[in-house]
């Protein structure tokens, strides 16, 4: 009756074994095959082990040719585990890289190999001998299944001694483990046959492994680290791509924007060379809208993009978006009407910038793909509590959308009906960071067109807004352009470490008109030698990515030496992800991207020389 409840134990294991495979998802690995090999022999083999129990304890002599046939493919079975065990461990040995390919060679090889084994098994005759009341199987067969045994089991523990470092992985302990208990379980059933435990025990070895070693939940996991790691590895590549070909990108332009502004406002320059400067600024800004979008596009996968909210002045952001779309019409002939609801309060808070952005992003579209006819931009509101909701509409009278094309509109870089849109600017990328960056601050964007007939852009987006008695009205004037007085900072020395002498000469042009007296070198270790020399400056602005030595490394080194209190603004043109905030946390008093804007300039020199 023990062997009964036994068999009834296992036939409930192997039900709960069978059930966690086939409802788990499993990853398609070669190692896994292998396993099911070993599933499969164990439960042959515990089908086989319950056949000949039952005539066992029947009339064994009536049925003595059913009973050798069925102990011969019961020892078969322990061989044939102990054989895919062998070739299991074999497989989990190997590299991972090279596992499926090799793993695979093994697996059909040790198929026919086991095939041939089996064979010559079968062949070798068996006899059954009564000894004390039992039947038990002996002859050929059995030496044979017992010294095949025995190899395999020398060829896993010389695996685990050549593998010892694998072996140090506690996941692979259990196989150690399999092994000897196998070993011991086939030495006592031999010598207690009424016990048959040899398959009950390879019943519960495999479901062992499956709840150590071929963990479907832990192989997920460990799959998914994997992606991970070469995902973030990846992800890293393409940053550091974007940053270096940022860099190489705004370097050059910083010197096409810094002289055509420089030409463009002398007094003695002709109209048409005005004319021909300004379309030089014109293209050289939608170069830099194009480098932005991909590095904001950057950003967002990289969810390194964050919302920076403040007060600001809603007429400002208006008047702003007005101008710049007005500017960007470029001689079209549309009518651009323009208006907002005027409940709307006087100071807002939220990120100005992205708003501006995405709002710009819509006016910029709406310009490009309408030729003739209107556009309409609004913005109405509703009051809330404390909040605002911004319902901003930009519609036009262009080429409209067609409806199965709306899948495609936020997807970055598609373009809808390219072939017809060649003579239009653009990498698709614009209404992609729309959607992500009002999805962002917690806003919806949807959009109705008819093809042919035009497009409407519908923006909600929720502001805070205050009081304009709870907020200095000098803060809020810092935000916009700054008036720098010239008596105040003119004189004042300025130090400026570029290893790029164009870019020294670009610097020098720009900050001409404050007169400066300005010192221009190439190398960290230049400056460093300045400052132990007691040379004095009222500011320094620094580049960062220069040879031999970085801005933020010459910074580090700068501020070793006694007394330093020179304000260092770090002037750099690598700007992907948040560097500002990298360069700040690194001790620089301050940062000017480039292309230099005027007014970040005219802001930066008043905070440290107007003084």
């Amino acid at each position: 009756m023990g062997t009964i409840h036994i068999i009834l134990l296992v036939v409930c294991v192997i039900m709960l074994l069978l059930v966690s495979i086939f409802i788990k998802n499993r990853l398609n690995k070669i190692e896994n095959v292998a396993y099911m090999f070993l599933l499969v022999f164990a439960i042959i083999g515990f089908v086989m082990q319950t056949i000949t129990f039952l005539l066992m304890i029947g009339n064994v002599e009536n049925y003595i040719e059913t009973y050798s046939i069925f102990s011969k493919l019961l020892y078969g079975c322990y061989g044939a585990w102990m054989f895919m065990f062998t070739i299991y461990y074999l497989i989990v040995s190997i590299k991972e890289e090279k596992r499926e390919k090799i793993g695979a060679l093994i697996l059909k090889f040790s198929s026919i190999l086991l095939f041939a084994l089996f064979l010559i098994y079968i062949i070798l005759p068996m006899n059954i001998l009564y000894k004390d009341g039992m039947y038990i199987p002996v002859g050929s067969p059995i030496i044979f299944i017992y010294i095949s045994i025995a190899v395999f089991t020398i060829i896993s523990l010389v695996l685990i001694v050549v593998n010892k470092r694998k072996f140090k992985d506690k996941k692979y302990w259990p196989l150690l483990f399999i092994i000897m208990f196998f070993i011991i379980t086939l030495i006592v059933n031999d010598n207690y046959f009424d016990l048959t435990i040899v398959n009950q025990s390879a019943i519960l070895l495999t479901f062992i492994m499956f709840f150590t070693i071929e963990n479907p939940d832990v192989k997920l996991i460990e799959n998914l680290n994997s992606a991970k790691i070469e995902a973030d590895r990846a992800n890293n590549a393409k940053s550091d791509f974007l940053s270096n070909m940022s860099h190489e990108i705004r370097t050059p332009l910083n010197a096409i924007v810094s002289f055509s502004n420089v030409m463009k406002d002398m007094d003695n320059m002709p109209e048409e060379a005005k004319e021909d400067l300004e379309n030089v600024l014109i293209s050289s800004n939608a170069l830099l809208e194009l480098v932005n979008g991909i590095l904001d596009i950057s950003k967002i996968e990289a969810n390194k993009l964050e919302i920076v909210e403040g007060p600001y002045k809603f007429i400002d952001l208006f008047n702003q978006l007005v101008t710049l779309s007005k500017a960007r019409l470029n001689g079209k002939n549309l009518d651009f009407n323009y208006s907002y609801d005027d409940k709307i309060p006087e100071y807002l808070f939220g990120d100005m910038i992205r708003v501006k952005q995405v709002i710009l992003n819509l006016l910029t579209n709406a310009i490009k793909y309408t030729h003739n006819g209107y556009i309409d931009f609004k913005i109405d509101s509703f009051l809330k509590k404390d909040t605002i909701r911004l319902i901003i509409v930009v519609e036009d009278s262009g080429i409209g959308i067609k409806a199965e094309n709306y899948s495609k509109l936020f997807t970055k870089f598609e373009r809808i009906e390219e072939d017809g849109n060649t003579q239009i600017e653009g990498t698709g990328l614009g209404l992609a960071i729309t959607k992500n960056l009002v999805e962002l601050m917690g806003g919806k964007i949807v959009v109705r067109s008819t093809y042919g007939k035009g497009s409407t852009f519908i923006i909600a987006l929720e502001q805070k807004f205050v009081d304009p008695k709870t907020i200095q009205q000098l803060e809020l004037e810092n935000n916009s352009k700054i008036e720098v007085s010239l008596d105040t900072i003119k004189g004042k020395r300025v130090l400026i470490v570029d290893d790029n002498k164009m870019n020294l000469k670009v610097a020098e042009k720009l900050l001409k008109p404050y007169e400066l007296a300005l010192t221009m070198i190439t190398s960290g270790s230049e400056c460093i030698e300045k400052i132990k020399n007691k040379e004095v400056y009222d500011l320094i602005l620094m580049d960062d990515l220069m040879p031999n030595m970085s801005g933020g490394e010459t910074l580090s080194k700068l501020r070793e030496i006694s007394g330093f209190n020179i304000p260092v603004v770090m002037l750099t043109a690598n700007v992907i992800g948040s560097k500002k905030e990298i360069y700040l946390s690194q001790g620089f008093s301050d940062y000017l991207s480039k292309p230099i804007e005027r007014n970040e300039l005219d802001r930066v020199l008043k905070k440290f020389l107007n003084k």
